[in-house]
């Protein structure tokens, strides 16, 4: 069975209060900083195993920000909202993310 992901943008960070067809998606990263940037690199995966991919991805930090909301689009075309914490060392170690995506049958 064949599936393709819809409406890419249509899922929030920490909502799972979305009613639509599809599977849970979620993601624990390991942040490695330094400085004022990071890398992260994770695996997505949806829920029963339709679909599994790599990304990658590199944002500035603020130092001395509690919190930041940050936006950007990965590689696979999907566009995320990203919460991360920072601490005043400006040392980020875990960011997680869940939604629903919508998944159409074709």
């Amino acid at each position: 069975m064949t599936h393709e992901i819809q409406d890419l943008d249509f899922w929030e960070v920490q909502d799972s209060s979305k009613p639509i067809s599809g599977g849970l998606y979620s993601q624990v990263n390991a942040v490695a900083n330094t400085d004022f940037n990071f890398a992260s690199a994770g695996v997505e995966s949806i829920a029963l195993g339709e679909k599994t991919s790599t990304w990658t991805t590199t944002r500035t930090n603020v130092i001395n920000t509690s919190f930041s909301t940050n936006s950007y689009a990965k590689a696979s075309g999907f566009a995320h909202a990203q919460t991360g914490g920072n601490s005043s060392t400006n040392k980020a170690t875990v960011i997680s993310y869940s939604g629903y995506v919508n998944y159409v049958q074709i």
